[in-house]
């Protein structure tokens, strides 16, 4: 594992990603250096040691394939033709998968579809089925387009937790502009024949931001046409992509004044509303909780900020071209050359990055990617 190694000591492995403005290692490096200074040696490397946890972890996420069949101006990956460049043409086998999730012995939950649309690789349904005597459920993020009558049926045969189907628009115009590739007649008609066979494990996903908010505030009365009954809500990560396509995160009076009308359709609708706690900071918290008696925000968004994140120690994701995350808001992990699937699994989880991250979390000290992404602000446990 001496190629292992090198790769955890972070010799400069991150600079394909400079341009997406996305937090990596390095970041967690430089916030490492900073903690130690203020905890000392001793209880740095004593949190390093306790921070290690057992193999495997709860949710392993893969993608077959990094291609997608649409090309829409947030997306990280295919958001333009420099980052489809840098991130599509590029396949796993099979084999490799089984084998890696043999090896680890097996998951509760295998997810599919990080940085692609999973539903292009054909052979898809032999991967799950050689997978399911080994995981308890598959979930799924796709645009529904490939999602067939006839591939629904081969799903609707396997354990399936969640179906999260990606759509950043409430109307035709928005999703012509914002799914590019698409069609929104098709997007319909996959997502109705879903419900009718995966009920409210289908999830309509959104990522928002200032230049769709017009579109979306269509979202419910779309939901409601398709059966849909969950929306949930991102908000824009601000990458290389979404910043050379102009897009600009929905801020102040306009996001209050937006989520306050999606959430009075919401509630007229029977839609259940979901947004992450990286939606909104504390102050708008606070703001729609008065404003809707508690149903919207939270009474003590400053606590639930301040929650040691369970990523870290439940999460182990791999994006083709040998990246690994360790946490499901794309906080980027190490860059591992070859096959990502030949290396050891455990030795990646409880990797220097990983242990480090944890025993920040744990010692209340906030790395900076968990401020960027998801609005934390730990506070010491110890």
């Amino acid at each position: 594992m001496s190629q292992l190694t090198a790769k955890t000591d972070f010799k400069g492995h991150d600079a394909q990603f400079d341009d997406l403005k996305d937090p990596t290692y390095r970041s967690v490096i430089r916030d490492w250096a900073e903690f130690v200074k203020l905890k000392g040696n001793a209880v740095a490397s004593r949190l390093l040691e306790e921070a290690k946890k057992p193999w495997p972890p709860h949710t392993l996420s893969f993608d077959l394939t990094s291609n997608c069949n649409l090309q829409c101006p947030m997306c990280s990956y295919h958001g333009d033709d420099a980052a489809e460049a840098k991130f599509g043409g590029k396949n796993v086998e099979v084999d490799d998968v089984v084998s890696f999730v043999e090896r680890a012995g097996g998951a509760h939950s295998i997810v599919f579809g990080v940085m692609s649309e999973p539903f292009l690789r054909k052979d898809i349904w032999d991967c799950l089925a050689r997978l399911e005597p080994m995981v308890k459920e598959f979930n799924f993020s796709t645009n529904g387009h490939p999602l067939t009558q006839a591939n629904i049926e081969k799903l609707s045969k396997f354990p399936v937790g969640w179906i999260r189907i990606s759509c950043d628009a409430g109307e035709e115009e928005g999703y012509a502009k914002w799914r590019i590739g698409g069609a929104f007649d098709v997007f319909k008609q996959r997502a109705k024949d879903l419900v009718d066979v995966f009920g409210d494990k289908v999830i309509f996903h959104a990522a928002l931001f200032e230049q769709n908010a017009s579109s979306l505030r269509h979202a419910p009365e779309l939901l409601e046409e398709l059966g849909l009954t969950v929306l949930e809500f991102g908000r824009l990560n601000i990458t290389g992509p979404s910043q050379r396509n102009g897009l600009t995160r929905l801020e102040g009076e306009a996001f209050r004044s937006f989520l306050m009308q999606i959430f009075q359709k919401c509630q007229e609708k029977g839609i259940e509303l979901r947004y992450g706690p990286h939606l909104m900071g504390a102050e708008d918290a606070e703001w729609f909780f008065r404003q809707t008696g508690g149903q919207l925000g939270c009474k003590d968004f400053e606590g639930y900020r301040q929650t040691v994140c369970e990523e870290p120690n439940t999460y182990l994701g791999y994006e083709l071209g040998g990246n690994v995350n360790f946490c499901c808001g794309g906080i980027r992990g190490f860059p591992v050359d070859g096959n990502i699937f030949k290396h050891d699994g455990e030795a990646l989880f409880n990797a220097k990055p990983t242990l480090m991250i944890r025993a920040m979390n744990k010692a209340g000290y906030t790395p900076k990617a968990c401020s960027k992404f998801c609005n934390k602000c730990y506070r010491p446990t110890i």
